[in-house]
């Protein structure tokens, strides 16, 4: 935080309270996601493993491939989790540097948060950025990867 008498602390202030509470509703988000995903992914790997055990067949072939690309899928939930994190960790480092620089104001809080919602990749995002009271869980679990 910056101290009371930097030239920019109320506008510093005013930009936190925007800007902290949208963080956290992400990283709920993708805490959610990635929670979500392991229990997925583990499941298919008890099925594969089941598939696995027992004799081959045309059949089995068939769900064999069918959970081997679904356990793909399951696998996406990283590269996404980690996108959202590394928007975030960004955005706090440039807070970071706006908390810093006694020259230049920090932007206004919708400004920031225009600037932030340019670099959202899925919908939940959009739905977080849109919505304070979201709920990570809300949209059931589902997530599109690609």
């Amino acid at each position: 935080m910056l101290p009371s008498d930097h030239p920019h602390a109320p506008a510093f202030q005013a930009l936190c309270a925007e800007v902290v509470p949208l963080w956290k509703r992400h990283l709920a988000t993708a805490q959610h996601q990635s929670e979500t995903g392991v229990g997925n992914l583990l499941q298919s790997f008890a099925q594969l493993r089941k598939l696995l055990v027992t004799a081959p067949s045309p059949s089995r072939a068939q769900q064999l491939d069918a959970l081997l690309e679904d356990i793909l899928v399951h696998l996406q939930f990283q590269d996404r989790t980690s996108q959202m994190m590394a928007l975030l960790q960004e955005d706090m480092e440039r807070l970071t540097q706006a908390a810093a620089d006694r020259q230049n104001p920090p932007l206004e809080p919708t400004d920031w948060l225009s600037r932030l919602q340019l670099g959202y990749a899925m919908q939940e995002q959009h739905t977080n950025h849109a919505s304070p009271g979201a709920d990570p869980a809300a949209s059931g679990g589902e997530t599109t990867y690609f």
